[in-house]
């Protein structure tokens, strides 16, 4: 079975079947969708929080690392998910698949050097500008070139048989790149086959993941058919998906035939092992008539796959298996892992000289020794204290320096807390301008906005209605509103009733300020003449008419 081939790489090479310990999130992306499935880890299997699918925008160039990253940061912001580590991974048709024979080894930690030397004569690609894992299988061969078709060869040796995977390290760059313009941090970058794999694993039977199985994925952009046999992935292809025009040819016909041809080069590879069942996954629309088309083809059992109802995933709230790369990577990253990872390859270990080693910290040591001693003659421990008082008097005077600098920060500090407010306050104060009713009935004696976005006021008014009134308007107009206590006092000028009234702007609300209707003000209004006279009681302010 596949895990059995992850447990004896990780047992092999270090690694680790402990769950994670924190939230995170896996991602797959296509030309279409992004999905995105949020987990968090348990002992057996993970605990799905959240399933999202996203439309890719057709603006996005999903080459472009930095706009891919920006749309995904945008995408995690809005479910809240930005600060959780994410999982990824390389589609078959950006991954060169090898199957190679080793000779029987005295060490294990052999493996990796001669996995590197058997695969460099057979990458298209030097293998300096490519990242290589493998994992372990016990039989089989697998599709080898970068379009996944079978190498045919069926020859028989002893010793392992190792399934080796290689991307460009470009590819892996991009990927990193994607995370870094998305501001997460990327824990891991598997392969897609295995991811499917490994949910097929789950979703399904173990004797059924035991069997002769074919799994087709089609996503946006390509089909991916990989072929297990006996629970082990013997062959793995892509096939692009067309259309041509305005009229797409028959294309579930075609990814028939995409099909059949891969199992016959299985066929030959395996010495006529026999298809028992066939799966088909995916989002795209496509995977119902390919089903009835594969089934009466090849006369074999052929069912589409949702891996969201057999798993029971009740925090779904879409439709379809267009999650199942998504689902995989968190099965695979909640207990064994995948047994690809592009972004921790397995390596061949340093080989250190131990003697070499030894002598060359004995010789540290001694020499560390006596540059102890020479110090220790050359410092006079009299002189430390005045040194010590240097120190200090010249630490004293960078902070009297730095107290400038330490305000300043401060202010600044403050300045970028009111930016990230996102509280455009004056707009506000614009918006209430527009909302209060005349100054003859209300007028303020006091506003100022507060650290926690709330806007303060202090208004009196001629009538208590006047005040119910002007809080039913601002609540309509989106404000959050909470009265105060109401006092009665008299006023030379009529305005008897005063309150204080806090007001929080919604969540969602948005102010046009071209549409704020100019308050009129009356006619007898002395306002500005009050501000334009000095005490003398002259005008201080004239237009070309005269005074204003």
């Amino acid at each position: 079975m596949l895990s059995f081939a992850s447990d004896k790489t990780k047992g092999l090479f270090g690694g680790s079947s402990n769950a994670p310990s924190s939230r995170f999130v896996a991602l797959d992306i296509d030309s279409r969708k992004l999905r995105i499935v949020c987990a968090d880890p348990r002992r057996d299997s993970p605990r799905f929080k959240r399933l999202v699918a996203v439309d890719v925008p057709d603006d996005v160039d999903l080459e472009n690392a930095k706009a891919t990253g920006q749309f995904i940061r945008d995408a995690l912001r809005a479910q809240g998910l930005q600060h959780h580590k994410v999982l990824m991974d390389v589609p078959r048709s950006s991954a060169v698949l090898k199957s190679v024979q080793l000779p029987p080894v005295d060490s294990e930690r052999e493996v990796p050097g001669m996995v590197r030397y058997q695969v460099e004569k057979e990458l298209p690609f030097s293998i300096d500008e490519a990242v290589v894992d493998f994992t372990m299988e016990d039989h089989h061969h697998t599709g080898s070139n970068g379009n996944g078709n079978g190498n045919g060869n069926d020859e028989s040796h002893d010793g392992q048989n190792v399934l080796v995977a290689a991307v460009r390290n470009s590819v892996v760059d991009h990927y990193l790149a994607v995370a870094d313009a998305a501001g997460v941090k990327l824990q891991q970058l598997g392969l897609r086959p295995y991811a499917d794999v490994r949910c097929l694993e789950a979703c399904v039977a173990s004797k059924a993941t035991q069997s002769n199985v074919v799994l087709v994925h089609l996503t946006a952009d390509e089909a991916e058919i990989n072929v297990l046999i006996k629970g082990s992935l013997a062959f793995s292809r892509s096939a692009p998906i067309k259309t041509n025009g305005d009229a797409p040819p028959d294309v579930p016909g075609a990814l028939a035939v995409e099909v059949v041809r891969s199992l016959q080069s299985v066929h030959a590879i395996q010495h006529g092992a026999k298809i028992e069942r066939v799966w088909v996954v995916g989002g795209t629309g496509l995977e119902a008539d390919l089903s009835k088309t594969l089934s009466s083809r090849l006369s074999v059992p052929c069912d589409q796959l949702d891996a969201i109802e057999a798993l029971h995933i009740k925090k779904a709230r879409v439709e379809g298996d267009g999650f199942i790369t998504a689902i995989g990577l968190a099965i695979g990253h909640n207990g064994l892992g995948l047994p690809l990872d592009f972004l921790h390859p397995k390596k061949p270990p340093i080989e250190r000289d131990m003697k070499k080693v030894r002598s060359f910290g004995a010789v540290a040591a001694a020499i560390i020794f006596v540059l102890a001693w020479v110090l220790y003659g050359v410092i006079h421990i009299g002189g430390l204290k005045a040194d010590r008082d240097s120190l200090v008097n010249e630490y004293n005077q960078l902070e009297k320096d730095n107290r400038p600098v330490k305000k300043l920060g401060k202010r600044v500090s403050s300045i970028e807390s009111w930016v990230e407010s996102s509280n455009d306050w004056v707009d506000h104060w614009a918006n209430l301008s527009g909302l209060f009713p005349s100054a003859k009935d209300v007028y303020l004696t006091k506003i100022q906005t507060n650290p926690n976005g709330t806007i303060g006021l202090t208004v009196k008014s001629r009538s208590s209605n006047v005040i119910t009134e002007l809080s039913e308007q601002l609540r309509e107009a989106g404000y959050g509103v909470k009265l105060g206590s109401e006092s009665t006092n008299a006023d030379d000028l009529g305005y008897r009733y005063s309150t204080s009234v806090t007001l929080t702007p919604g969540a969602k609300m948005e102010i046009d300020v071209a549409k704020i209707e100019k308050v009129s003000r009356p006619e007898d209004d002395g306002s500005f003449d009050m501000i334009r006279r000095g005490s003398n009681g002259s005008s201080r302010y004239k237009s070309r008419g005269g005074r204003r």
